[in-house]
């Protein structure tokens, strides 16, 4: 029964984020001005990992976000897991989105670029040194999570 709760709960949340696969106005424009999202992702009995904040990046295409390449949320989007993104913490509005672990060195540019212009505490940090680096070093993974068009 609490799955079933969870799984209603989850749906409801969800809808209030998108419909026929579009992300709101509201959506969009928190994802371009909130500094944070949670994220979790499918444990392999279907149920959804505690969500963790993280920064990130939002393209109007897709949010991107670093993790650990040891991370359950790094773990579970190599085997297939989809990522929930909720704006802030897992109480407000969200989305389900297919994840995919980013390579190309473009892409890894503009996250960094853009986590630079973000976050003032990026410059201070590891974020000085390229993320292309760090991602072929294996020591970080980039992850692009898309809307799915079937709400999942």
């Amino acid at each position: 029964m609490p799955i079933l709760l969870g799984i209603l709960l989850t749906l409801g949340v969800c809808a209030v984020a998108y419909g026929a696969g579009q992300l709101s106005d509201s959506v969009k424009t928190a994802l371009e001005t909130h500094k944070l999202v949670s994220i979790a992702t499918q444990r392999a009995n279907g149920e959804w990992g505690r969500a963790a904040p993280v920064w990130f990046m939002y393209d109007s295409e897709a949010v991107y976000f670093i993790t650990a390449p040891d991370s359950y949320k790094a773990r579970r989007i190599r085997r297939g897991s989809p990522a929930q993104v909720w704006l802030s913490d897992a109480t407000g509005p969200a989305f389900v989105g297919a994840a995919h672990v980013v390579t190309d060195v473009s892409t890894l540019e503009r996250i960094n670029a853009a986590y630079k212009r973000r976050y003032w505490l990026a410059w201070l940090t590891y974020w000085a040194v390229p993320l292309a680096g760090r991602v072929e070093a294996g020591k970080i993974v980039a992850v692009r999570v898309v809307l799915q068009s079937d709400g999942r």
